[in-house]
């Protein structure tokens, strides 16, 4: 555990399959000791869950959650998020403590509104892979932010993956590379694997195979930093069986396909925010 990790104290309102990844992650190989995390929200069930998986606390009462808290990771819906602010912040602005929201589509501008002017707060896409350790999380810091302060949300962050910081109008990009981009690959992948079945092997087999082919290729682009069109290119022999299949997938206009995919996750983003 990181010497500055030690004593943070971090809430998390709302507990939902986000938070459920995020606490995942952040509790792994002891990167936070759970009795230093607190889950609140409204389903008593789910909040079972958190405590029977992770040993962290919980509570209904959103106020006691954040009273204690260095860190809030505000994992609500995003039209939920006013709602949510107001059970704990009662006109007054907490702002000694740092406000983490991963909502999609909410600005950090919008944030304040909720939280008051003096709130430090940090808009976050993470992704569900961060509950093991292999997230990829963009953050973007509000102008009451501090430079110790944004170094210790690196440093959190820094347990659930790879961290970036961007501008706040990459927000909704990010988004559909990002956020949502893992339900493309498990798409993929899926394909991957039914067509190996149609081909003779067996489900649990071909999901295997091509899961760990992902995972693979994924480690060659970041490992290597070669251009991921140079890698495909480097396995594409003139003639032989890779460059017959890439061939039928560029006939299909997969670069074509997934832009769409892409830019319509990133238009609805977008109207989220409106």
């Amino acid at each position: 555990m990181k010497e500055n990790l030690k004593n943070i104290k971090i809430s998390f309102i709302g507990g939902g399959h986000l938070a459920h990844s995020l606490v995942a992650g952040l509790t792994r190989a002891g990167g936070i000791a759970s009795e230093n995390i607190c889950v609140s929200g409204r389903n008593a069930g789910r909040l079972e869950e958190f405590r029977r998986d992770f040993e962290v606390d919980i509570t209904s009462d959103n106020a006691s959650s954040v009273s204690s808290a260095n860190i809030v990771f505000l994992t609500v819906r995003p039209n939920q998020m006013q709602e949510a602010v107001k059970s704990f912040i009662n006109g007054e602005s907490a702002s000694d403590k740092i406000f983490i929201s991963p909502a999609a589509g909410l600005p950090i501008s919008r944030l304040a509104e909720y939280l008051g002017a003096g709130a430090k707060i940090i808009r976050c896409m993470p992704n569900t892979p961060s509950m093991l350790g292999e997230g990829m999380n963009a953050i973007c810091p509000g102008k009451n932010v501090a430079d110790a302060d944004l170094a210790l949300v690196k440093d959190v962050f820094s347990l659930l993956g790879r961290c970036e910081v961007v501008t706040e109008d990459l927000f909704d990009t990010v988004t559909g590379v990002s956020g949502s981009g893992p339900a493309y690959i498990y798409l993929f992948i899926d394909a991957m694997a039914r067509a190996a079945q149609n081909d003779g092997m067996t489900r649990d087999m071909s999901v295997k195979f091509a899961a760990q082919t992902a995972l693979g290729a994924a480690k060659m682009v970041l490992e290597t930093g070669q251009d991921p069109e140079s890698l495909c290119e480097s396995v594409c022999s003139p003639g032989g069986t890779t460059i017959e299949a890439v061939s039928r997938l560029k006939e299909a206009d997969i670069y074509g396909l997934i832009n769409k995919a892409q830019h319509a996750c990133v238009e609805k983003s977008r109207a989220l925010g409106k």
